[in-house]
């Protein structure tokens, strides 16, 4: 009985011995992803695919957004892939709109990322609804994301809705 007892004893220490911890912490890999993109971290995260830890990180910088993966054990950069749909912001303050002419689509993108605070655009493009002519712009910031529709004419924000995106 002694036998049975040390030998369920020995098994468990040894199950436990063998979880595997991270050699690298979040921060740690997050200096590594930034060395090789200068730019903000909008997402980390920790995952693991095929018995492999990595941590999942997007960076944007003024012009480019970036995935980078990084070994949670090694440090080794496993993925750097740039994101080709990503549109440019534009950081110029926005002139008050001309009553007789359209406001651009970059002072439409500015005054949707004042109302959003951060975050970088998806989607923007001019539309013709219900006799409106409207942008329609689409905005991603972490784990949330934005729609926003302005007027064309006015810049006025004529929709507004915020969602949570639960995929992450």
């Amino acid at each position: 009985m002694k036998k049975i007892i040390l030998l369920v004893l020995i098994t468990i220490a040894l199950v436990g011995c063998n979880q595997k911890v991270n050699a690298l912490t979040i921060e740690e890999a997050q200096e590594i992803a930034l060395k090789e993109v200068a730019g903000k971290v909008l997402k980390a995260k920790e995952d693991k695919e095929d018995g492999v830890s990595y941590y999942d990180f997007t960076i944007i910088t003024d012009t480019e957004k970036y995935e980078v993966e990084i070994d949670a054990n090694s440090g080794k950069v496993l993925k750097m892939e740039k994101d080709d749909d990503y549109i440019k912001i534009n950081s110029n303050p926005v002139e008050p709109a001309n009553t007789n002419t359209l406001i651009t689509i970059e002072q439409a993108q500015q005054i949707a990322l004042e109302r959003v605070g951060e975050g970088y655009l998806t989607k923007s493009e001019l539309d013709y609804d219900d006799g409106i002519k409207k942008y329609e712009i689409e905005i991603k910031n972490g784990n949330k994301e934005y729609e926003i529709e302005i007027n064309a004419d006015t810049g006025e924000i004529i929709k507004y809705e915020e969602d949570n995106d639960l995929r992450d």
